[in-house]
């Protein structure tokens, strides 16, 4: 079921917009919003919104590759209300107002085996019951000025409530457990800026920013295997309650210089943050006599130079350098620690020739261990794990390099896509693990890093004959990564993907044309001489039928192959859109075969994932919809 509702209203000084969604299909409605922007633009405007971290993880065990309308069952509703105001010539208000709420209940079973020495795997299975409720308020007013021709003023406020309700009762192998957690995030940002043109190749912009973003959790666990490890009754309920804060402001002054050939940006920033991490765990008779508590706070003050020059040799030739210069007064606990960065990089363009476009780039990042990677003892992630942070030692440093191509030749309808990335991660914050047949135990060590190589390569043709275009396109990745799991020591962890993908649409002049395709993909992983390989494909046949000027068929086929099983879904759409008329009309049978239920596994590392997840059985859905 769904139901869709618009009304726009138009006054010279004032317009409104309204939307309204409710849904029972599997589209969740808080996800529409989008929650975090971090943009860090050498050219252009900046913005900063900085978020905190939940601490207990809930699993729903949603498969990524579906539509929604597929594998989730969520009923979703979103009403928003936007505005835009000309109060003057020269000065204009805009604002939204978000309200959206979603209730999913999802079930699965799912095995999942540590392939950690030959012939000695440790695997458990879990069959989940899962329930969530989630709300998402948002307010956003921005207001516009122009003074005049060489300034320009904004200032944007942002204001989220995020409540969160989650609820899981599970079978652990052989052994009842049940999981609720409740969260609470709230959050606002403010973001001013003002733009002065000092010459005619020159503006300097000065961005003042603020921010804060609070969540609190309190989970409740029971669990015996928790209670026998943690020496407390058997049929006691476990609290855990955990807290992230942060309160952050700072200002960044950028100078943007446009010569002849050249494009200079030079920046200064200051920045203020603070940051606290609290976590306890307790059972029903109070405080535990072990200690999985932690309480971290974390102070910076950045002070961060960033420089860029772009030189046009030519419309089609150019090559931008950027350093960012950083200093970081870097305190948590009681540990202070004073740290410069430097952080280079290079691009180089050539666009638009006779062979194509090129570009080239090459960086080097040093960053710093955040808040929840500091924590000194042991702290609950989900019903059996619990991870353990590190002290700070140097600062974490990877190197990135990166080519792409791309050709498009009008008169042929031809174009050729592909990029090769490299990645080399010269110091991490990597994890040892103790892996149980209960329990996991997960503390960080900063070693070494991996590799990884990234290649992707699409060719897109379009047949002027034939009426159609194709494309196919590939992904292949290949990465190395230290791992150290129940042992003394790190082995690395091999692993390679390749997806091949090929899909087609016709253009015929007739009432019926076709979108199809495959795909193939392939996943393997090497670690302690264990191979562990994962192959699955797809089909997609889809019918379009134009039966007259307003009457429109769609037919949407796949089919998909996984181990010896294979499952398919077919949709049927039919619209119905009047001539000169505000309403039309939609009948969507979806799931006609009925498929209930699908399998799909995942590698990584020394683990073999495998769910089963219920399908959104067979349904008819007949829809209006009404513009005003």
């Amino acid at each position: 079921m769904e139901r869709k509702s618009k009304f726009r209203i138009i006054k010279k000084k004032i317009k409104l917009f309204y939307f309204g969604d409710y849904n029972n299909l599997g589209e969740k409605a808080t996800d529409l919003i989008t929650t975090n922007v971090l943009e860090n633009n050498q050219f252009g405007n900046d913005r900063f919104e900085y978020k905190t971290k939940s601490l207990y993880s809930i699993a729903n065990n949603e498969p990524q590759f579906f539509s929604k309308t597929q594998s989730i069952f969520n009923n979703a509703f979103l009403n928003s209300l936007s505005f835009t105001s000309k109060l003057k010539e020269n000065l204009s208000l805009r604002g939204v107002v978000y309200l959206t709420y979603d209730k999913q209940k999802q079930n699965s079973f799912s095995e999942t085996v540590f392939n950690i020495e030959n012939n000695n795997p440790i695997s458990y299975t879990e069959n989940n019951f899962y329930n969530n409720r989630k709300t998402l308020a948002s307010a956003e007013l921005e207001l516009k000025y122009y003074p005049n021709d060489k300034n320009y003023l904004t200032n944007l406020f942002i204001f989220k409530d995020n409540p969160n309700k989650t609820s899981d009762d599970l079978i652990f192998n052989s052994d009842n457990i049940n999981q609720s957690s409740k969260s609470k995030n709230s959050s606002f940002y403010n973001h001013f800026n003002h733009t002065y043109e000092l010459s005619s190749n020159k503006v300097i912009n000065n961005y003042f920013y603020f921010g804060s973003d609070r969540v609190n959790e309190k989970t409740n666990i029971f669990s015996p295997l928790l209670n026998s490890f943690l020496d407390v009754n058997s049929d006691s309920n476990l609290l855990q309650t955990a807290s992230n804060n942060i309160l952050y402001s700072g200002i960044k002054t950028k100078l943007i210089t446009k010569l002849k050939r050249l494009d200079i940006t030079n920046s200064l920033q200051a920045e203020y943050n603070s940051e606290l991490f609290n976590n306890k765990l307790i059972s029903d008779n109070g405080f535990l006599s072990t200690d999985y508590n932690n309480h971290v706070k974390l102070n910076q003050f950045k002070v961060i130079s960033d420089n860029s020059i772009r030189f046009n040799f030519s419309k089609t030739f150019d090559i931008t350098g950027n350093i960012s210069l950083q200093n970081i007064n870097y305190n948590y606990n009681d540990i202070h620690k004073n740290i410069f960065l430097i952080n280079p990089s290079i691009y180089l363009n050539i666009k638009k020739t006779k062979l194509g476009s090129f570009t080239l780039s090459y960086s080097e990042n040093s960053t710093l261990p955040e808040i929840n990677q500091l924590t000194n003892d042991y702290q609950l992630t989900d019903y059996r794990s619990f991870s353990r942070g590190v002290n700070y030692q140097t600062p974490l440093k990877n190197t990135i390099a990166s080519f792409a191509y791309y050709i498009y030749i009008d008169d042929k309808r031809f174009s050729i896509n592909t990029n090769l990335f490299y990645l080399k991660s010269k110091s991490i914050l990597n994890t040892e693990s103790i892996i149980t047949n209960d329990f996991s135990f997960n503390s960080l060590q900063q070693t070494f890093g991996g590799e990884s190589y990234n290649f992707n390569f699409s060719f897109t043709n379009y047949i002027r004959k034939l009426n159609i275009s194709s494309r196919i396109e590939t992904n292949n990745i290949w990465n190395s990564n230290p791992v150290n799991v129940n042992s003394n020591n790190f082995s690395m962890s091999k692993g390679y993907t390749n997806k091949i993908k090929y899909s087609a649409t016709t253009y015929f002049k007739i009432p019926v044309n076709f979108d199809f395709g495959f795909s193939y993909n392939y996943n393997q992983i090497i670690f302690n001489d264990i191979k562990n390989t994962n192959i699955t494909k797809d089909l997609f046949l889809n019918v379009n039928y134009k039966i007259s000027k307003t009457l429109l068929a769609e037919s949407n086929n796949s089919l998909y192959f996984i181990f010896s099983q294979k499952y398919s879904f077919n949709n049927l759409v039919l619209s119905y859109n009047p001539i000169d008329s505000k309403l039309s009309y939609r009948l969507v049978f979806n799931n006609i075969l009925n498929e209930k239920e699908y399998i799909y596994t995942t590698l990584n590392n020394y683990t073999n994932f495998k769910s089963k997840i219920q399908l959104v059985q067979r349904y008819l859905l007949a829809s209006v919809k009404y513009r005003f």
